[in-house]
């Protein structure tokens, strides 16, 4: 019922400002990022925008963990310092020139969410405990799809 009064149209101004940042909002709650060769000389301020892709488009996820020093990302976000998840969401998709930053109620709502009803967001939790409770420094999480009708449009990222 969150995301049905967040997009609602006459769900005030929390709905308004999730609206107005929901790229900022898919960024921060990503978990992979796009990874492509883009052919950026097909746009030379003529007509239309094109988006052209050359070769192979993956989604890349990396490492659970980020390097020393840097903050977490897509699906680190997930794993690593979740006790101050907010505040890493919230600098995900914030630049200091941000004149409408992503309400910090809504980011919370939006955790809680996906912590209740994204399997996916379950299996990453998982392996955050495993993490922490057998400090382990190193292992790896596969995510292998079942396959069937649909998978090529509702497979694991």
């Amino acid at each position: 019922m969150l995301l049905k009064s967040l997009l609602d149209y006459e769900g005030g101004l929390k709905a308004k400002r999730f609206k107005s940042n929901i790229r900022k909002c898919n960024c921060q709650f990503a978990f992979t990022s796009f990874g492509a060769k883009i052919d950026d000389t097909v746009n030379t301020g003529q007509g239309p925008f094109c988006f052209k892709l050359c070769g192979q488009c993956c989604h890349r996820i990396g490492s659970l963990l980020p390097p020393e020093g840097q903050n977490p990302t897509f699906a680190q976000l997930y794993v690593f310092d979740t006790n101050n998840e907010v505040h890493n969401r919230l600098n995900v998709a914030s630049t200091s020139t941000d004149d409408d930053p992503l309400n910090k109620e809504i980011v919370e709502d939006l955790i809680k969410m996906f912590d209740e009803c994204n399997k996916l967001v379950q299996v990453f939790q998982r392996a955050r405990d495993t993490l922490v409770e057998n400090g382990i420094p190193e292992f790896q999480l596969k995510l292998l799809s079942g396959g069937g009708p649909g998978d090529h449009q509702y497979s694991a990222p």
